[in-house]
């Protein structure tokens, strides 16, 4: 996996994530002793549709907090956490993953954070 994109802008960060063939695409943010990471919204695809259900896990820290079964077909899903968004718990990681989508398929997700 490659990171292609992680800039901050007005307190926000983005952060694009590919992943290489059949494999995840992992955005993570690290535990910060002074901060509460809060996302704001995801968006995934794949470059094809995948062989199997497509979800997206969040994790605060080491513990899945949402799984989002997406219903990916080779589209685009956007999922956006109104109210203030999604919190994790302060000193602790973010990571969202995008599952593998299959032999020969990629798979992008873009995080927006702050």
């Amino acid at each position: 996996m490659r990171s292609i994109e992680n800039r901050q802008h007005n307190t926000r960060l983005v952060n694009l994530e590919d992943s290489t063939d059949n494999g995840l695409a992992t955005v993570t943010a690290a535990a910060d002793a002074e901060h509460t990471w809060v996302v704001e919204s995801i968006h995934a695809s794949y470059s094809q549709a995948p062989a199997a259900g497509a979800n997206l896990i969040i994790k605060d820290g080491a513990t899945t907090v949402a799984t989002i079964y997406t219903g990916i077909a080779g589209g685009l899903t956007r999922v956006v956490f109104e109210y203030g968004g999604f919190a994790i718990s302060k000193n602790a990681a973010l990571t969202v993953t995008l599952s593998a989508g299959g032999s020969g398929v990629i798979g992008s997700i873009v995080v927006q954070y702050s």
